[in-house]
């Protein structure tokens, strides 16, 4: 099984190489958490014409477990000119190597 496991992250880390995107993520606080980290990004349907907050349309960003311990709601993500919310806290996917996480657009 761990071999399994190894071979899964070695293919998620080239995944995110090839279509990760850096971002920064904030806390509630305003507290600047993680800077340059890779992400990927699944923009709902409708999110893309939206410019202030916008529920409902399945947007999620996904980050790996390697890089950051926990993250919760209420956390923002900085996507070039974008600003993003985490609206809820997570859950781990399945192989337990991301967390998928739901967001909002808030700006751009």
């Amino acid at each position: 099984m761990t071999k399994a496991i190894d071979l899964m992250a070695a293919e998620l880390h080239r995944f995110y190489d090839v279509f990760g995107e850096s971002v920064d993520i904030e806390s509630k606080d305003g507290e600047t958490l993680l800077s340059g980290i890779t992400v990927i990004f699944s923009i709902g349907q409708g999110e893309k014409f939206h410019s202030a907050d916008a529920p409902g349309t399945d947007s999620e960003v996904r980050i790996r477990v390697s890089d950051v311990d926990t993250i919760t709601a209420g956390y923002k993500i900085y996507r070039g000119t974008e600003q993003w919310k985490i609206v809820a806290s997570g859950d781990k996917s399945e192989d337990g190597l991301e967390w998928v996480l739901p967001i909002s657009k808030l700006s751009s």
